[in-house]
């Protein structure tokens, strides 16, 4: 019996290298690489589209299932991958260990828009020329190609290209990742450490012992059972996101009417969606790519027909991933088992969405961030893997520290201010109350200070000292990896902070706030909507009072300038001077006060906003994921 359980085993894997991407008909078979040939690696492409896009040849074809573990002692001229997506490109990165060596790579993705999470470095290791060059065509083509002074491992090229290192941001939460099979693959969720292992794979040093912490797939060697290993064929366990390429970003709030239809019914293993242009199809192994996500922003929500009898992993990866990227998902006949794998809160919202609730672009947008929350904080790799390590009893880098820098003048909106701190559901959370021309003695400062009951350093600050001197010192005190500004009289969500780091994330920004926002106006009171770049977008100008950055990013930057005024639109300015990617989470958590204290622009007034005839309502009409507490400024409070 065991004999026979392995023997399916082996076949499965077989059957999971063969369709590391989609079917397609059989190209040539590789051959011997001689150093002065190419080598074409087809993932998810026909080869007269891979052809198309890097030039005729002469080249090698291979498929990337086709290559072997003897491949990767190959020496070529250069070497091109061609995907259909960035996705696919990530996923089948460790592959590429089985590619050879080579002085030159080229990586396309035939379609995409996810561009910034394709590098172009200038340097690599111990080389000393490297030249890149990275373009973007107006049809989607991505393409990047990367040459080096010697031939390198087309694994370790490809490694630098499709995993630019940012401080902070580290996929499997530090953890060593060895994939055994194909289907482990998508575990990897595009970390740049994960290796394939094979049976000939050194994994352990005699001295430093195992050189991973945990094997993920089949058991390929009995003398690695004292690595921790997770068998991906024992019940239903479901893998990381990749959200560098499937995330939030790209929500459109203005959807049109219609539903797409997702069928995970096809007993291939395949997917099909309807209702979103022409029919799309994909693998369910693989999952979804940000191809996929792009043609499901323009409807409404996607209705995934799931299949009780079929492949419940495939259709709870889907389903994860649509979780993750915030798309309005029906799926009333959930299995049961699925609704295991998601996590029960996140199931039941798959489950329970009224459709009545889309109709509404703020509810539905409304119900899209508390899933999309739940999703990342689920499936987001670093989450994903902080949660094994502590199941597996392996240390693991956790969440980001955040600090939050509030300074003020005014005591009496300090309550108002630090009852929003405290309410903040990020665990990791200090705040550094800069207190610019107050003390602890002025009154209702004490009292303020007793009632906060987490972390907090207080910096006094003298009154004639420049505004953005202060926050700078401030700043300074932060022990935080991620520092973000907080205004004293606006008001937050208690998902804000964590909506910011889930973003700092998933968008490779350095820097990640609100650019549209929710403003209340008391001289005319009315709420207004207003909209300077549509939010899950790469922008160039966010609300002062949401900016967060690691650390490291804001100290190399200059932090703030020592100016009375303005200091963070000096921030921002500089921000881009030196190249930091900006990017905007949606407004449904943060409103803008805009009281009669305010002295800026007096003579506008409340016109700055109203003559540009925003989305507006009477009175005071705050956003859904806000739960205001009571303003000090507002009679009654509200």
């Amino acid at each position: 019996m065991s004999d026979t359980v392995a023997g399916l085993r082996r076949q499965a894997r077989r059957l999971a290298e063969q369709r590391i991407h989609h079917p397609l008909p059989s190209p040539s078979k590789p051959t011997e690489g001689t150093g002065g040939e190419g080598l074409l690696v087809l993932v998810s492409v026909s080869e007269s589209d891979a052809r198309a896009a890097v030039g005729q040849g002469p080249w090698t074809i291979s498929r990337v299932g086709q290559l072997r573990g003897e491949d990767g002692s190959k020496e070529w001229a250069e070497v091109a991958v061609v995907a259909g997506s960035v996705a696919e490109l990530r996923r089948i990165r460790p592959w590429l260990v089985r590619a050879g060596r080579a002085p030159q790579l080229t990586l396309v993705a035939l379609h995409t828009d996810r561009a910034h999470v394709l590098d172009a470095p200038t340097s690599l290791y111990r080389h000393a020329v490297a030249l890149s060059v990275l373009s973007m065509h107006p049809d989607g083509l991505l393409k990047a190609v990367l040459r080096v002074a010697e031939s390198t491992k087309v694994h370790d090229l490809a490694r630098a290209m499709l995993n630019p290192y940012r401080p902070g941001t580290v996929a499997a939460a530090g953890l060593r990742l060895g994939l055994t099979s194909a289907d482990a693959l998508a575990w990897a969720a595009g970390d740049a450490a994960a290796i394939l292992v094979g049976r000939k794979t050194k994994i352990r040093h005699p001295i430093e012992g195992p050189l991973l912490d945990v094997l993920v797939g089949p058991e390929l060697d009995p003398e690695h059972a004292d690595i921790v290993r997770i068998d991906i064929d024992e019940g239903l366990q479901l893998p990381p996101v990749d959200t560098a390429v499937i995330s939030p970003a790209g929500f459109d709030r203005t959807a049109g009417a219609g539903v797409a239809r997702l069928e995970t019914t096809a007993a291939d293993g395949s997917f099909r969606i309807t209702g979103a242009g022409a029919p799309i199809t994909g693998d369910l192994r693989i999952g979804l790519t940000e191809n996929h996500i792009a043609a499901l922003r323009p409807v409404r929500a996607v209705e995934v027909i799931a299949d009780h009898a079929g492949d419940h992993v495939g259709q709870g990866r889907v389903l994860s991933q649509l979780a993750c990227a915030g798309v309005p998902t029906l799926c009333a006949t959930l299995p049961d088992a699925v609704a295991d794998a998601l996590g029960g809160e996140l199931a039941q919202r798959l489950r329970a969405l009224d459709p009545a609730t889309l109709t509404d672009p703020i509810e539905r947008e409304d119900w899209s961030i508390t899933t999309r929350r739940l999703g990342l904080a689920r499936f987001a790799p670093q989450n994903f893997w902080a949660a094994q390590g502590h199941r597996l009893g392996k240390p693991t880098t956790g969440a980001p520290s955040v600090s939050a820098l509030l300074t003020t003048r005014r005591a009496a909106n300090l309550p108002f201010a630090l009852a929003q701190l405290a309410r903040q559901d990020w665990p990791e959370l200090e705040t550094v109350l800069v207190l610019h021309g107050i003390t602890r003695a002025t009154p209702g400062v004490t009292e303020a200070l007793a009632g906060f009951d987490r972390p907090l350093t207080v910096v006094e600050i003298g009154g004639e000292v420049l505004f953005g001197l202060a926050l700078d010192t401030g700043m300074r005190r932060c022990t935080g990896r991620l520092i973000t500004k907080w205004d004293d009289d606006d008001w937050y969500g208690p998902h804000h902070v964590t909506d910011l780091v889930q973003a700092h994330t998933y968008s490779g920004a350095a820097l990640v706030g609100i650019s549209g926002y929710f403003a209340y106006l008391q001289s005319t009171d009315v709420t207004i909507r207003w909209t300077n770049a549509p939010s899950g977008t790469r922008v160039r100008w966010v609300h002062g009072g949401t900016i967060l950055m690691s650390r490291e990013d804001m100290v190399s930057i200059g932090g703030w300038h020592a100016v009375p005024r303005s200091v963070d639109a000096h921030l921002l300015k500089t921000a881009l001077a030196h190249g930091a990617p900006m990017y905007s989470i949606h407004d449904l958590g943060f409103l803008y006060y805009r009281g009669q204290d305010h002295t800026w622009t007096p003579d506008e007034g409340d016109q700055r906003w109203l003559s540009h005839d925003p989305e507006q309502w009477t009175g005071f009409r705050p956003p859904p994921q806000l739960d205001p507490l009571p303003h000090p400024n507002l009679t009654p409070s509200v």
